[in-house]
């Protein structure tokens, strides 16, 4: 993020007066912009292409654990929460709910919205006031 924030600000500032002030050496910023993406940035890059075409594959229905199996199916190395991480990042589509006390938050299609829960139905119905 320091490195970044440095290149995007190259033209107004010095660079080495940058590094002093975000306490970065100014060689590390320039071994940075000869590779800029760490190893496991790559990866996750990487596997994050592999993830979306799994996923399209599926017909965007997989959740995060068949995505993992899919992922291992072909030699990859990941954890299943890295996966549910993306599910949630990537799929805007979705929609989800979170009940704490007599709150919910639900998300669909990536917006999200609070209720207060007024009433709890039978078979597992609420009923919501915003």
């Amino acid at each position: 993020m320091k490195y970044a924030f440095i290149e995007g600000h190259r033209s107004e500032f010095a660079v080495r007066a940058m590094c002093r002030v975000l306490q970065v050496h100014f060689s590390g910023f320039y071994a940075w912009l000869k590779s800029p993406l760490s190893n496991r940035a790559r990866k996750d890059e990487r596997q994050t292409a592999l993830i979306k075409q799994a996923w399209k594959d599926s017909g965007k229905v997989y959740g995060y654990r068949k995505l993992h199996d899919d992922l291992c199916d072909q030699g990859e190395q990941s954890s299943p929460n890295s996966l549910r991480h993306f599910a949630v990042a990537e799929r805007q589509d979705s929609v989800g709910f979170f009940v704490f006390g007599q709150q919910i938050a639900l998300t669909i299609g990536g917006s999200q919205a609070n209720f207060a829960i007024v009433d709890r139905c039978g078979g597992g119905t609420l009923a919501l006031a915003s």
